[in-house]
């Protein structure tokens, strides 16, 4: 996520949540598994994906999610 976090579109936001200390949000968002991306716009969920995934593979869900 660092180097992720280097070459992200400025108006996407990323928050790390520890799923011990956060029950509430993580039944809130139904998180099953981890690592879990949750993408969000105006405050609704607009896609989850669930495991690791490349630079490339963000890069490209930032296209489709929140292309400028």
């Amino acid at each position: 996520m660092t180097k992720y976090n280097t070459r992200k579109q400025d108006n996407v936001e990323i928050y790390k949540l520890n799923i011990e200390d956060q029950k509430l949000l993580t039944a809130q968002f139904e998180i099953k598994g981890i690592p879990t991306l949750v993408y969000m716009e105006n405050g609704k969920i607009v896609a989850k994906k669930l495991g690791v995934k490349s630079v490339e593979q963000l890069e490209n869900y930032e296209k489709v999610y929140f292309s400028k």
